[in-house]
C-alpha cells in the first residue's frame, strides 16, 4: 500500500513539474486577440476542431454552427486555423469570412502552428490537446487538416477524430455519451 501511495505521489509531483496542466488553466486569443479563458466552459462539451488557415472546410465549419445553434446550452466549439498543412502561400481575412461574412457563432482562435514540429510556436491548446503529459490520455500529432477534439463537461479530452467523413453521426453520438470522469 505505502508503495503505491509513494508511486502515485510521485507521479502526482512529476506531472506538476512537467508543467501539466488541466484543460480549465488554459486561455485562448480569439480572431480580435480577445483572451478567453476556458474555465468559461465548465460544464459543456466543448468540440475543438482544427482547420486549414488558408482554405477552411466552409462545409463543415456550417454544419458545426449549426450545431451549436442547435445545442446552445450544452455545446461549444472553437475553431483553431492553423498553417501546418497549407499547401497555398495565399492567406484569407479569417475574420471577414468566418464572423463578418457567414456570421459564425462559435469562437475562433486566434491562428497559429498545431503540430508538435514547431514545438516552439506550436499553440498552447494544440500542444495540450497532442500531448499526453498534459491530457493525460492521446499522445498523438495532428496528421491532416480537419482533425476534431472532444472535450467533456468535466474538461477531460475523450475523443479524437479525422476529416469530415461522417463527422454528423460520430458528432451526434458523442454529444449523447457519457464521457469518463478522468
Amino acid at each position: 500500500m505505502k508503495s503505491w501511495l509513494l508511486t502515485f505521489g510521485l507521479a502526482f509531483v512529476t506531472g506538476m513539474a512537467l508543467g501539466q496542466s488541466t484543460f480549465y488553466q488554459l486561455n485562448i486569443n480569439d480572431l480580435d486577440n480577445n483572451q478567453i479563458a476556458l474555465s468559461n466552459f465548465t460544464g459543456e462539451k466543448i468540440l475543438i476542431t482544427e482547420c486549414s488557415m488558408a482554405s477552411p472546410d466552409l462545409r463543415k465549419l456550417k454544419f458545426l454552427d449549426s450545431l451549436y445553434m442547435n445545442n446552445p446550452n450544452t455545446l461549444d466549439i472553437i475553431v483553431v486555423p492553423t498553417e501546418d498543412f497549407d499547401t497555398t502561400l495565399g492567406r484569407i481575412d479569417l475574420k471577414k469570412l468566418l464572423i463578418d461574412s457567414l456570421h459564425f457563432h462559435f469562437i475562433v482562435s486566434a491562428p497559429g502552428y498545431g503540430t508538435k514540429a514547431k514545438a516552439g510556436k506550436q499553440l498552447p491548446l494544440m500542444k495540450w490537446l497532442t500531448n499526453a503529459v498534459n491530457n493525460r490520455h492521446f499522445d498523438n500529432d495532428l496528421l491532416s487538416v480537419n482533425q476534431t477534439f472532444v472535450i467533456s463537461e468535466t474538461g477531460v479530452l475523450f475523443a479524437e477524430m479525422m476529416g469530415p467523413a461522417d463527422l454528423y453521426i460520430k458528432i451526434t453520438a458523442i454529444l449523447k455519451a457519457k464521457a469518463p470522469d478522468s
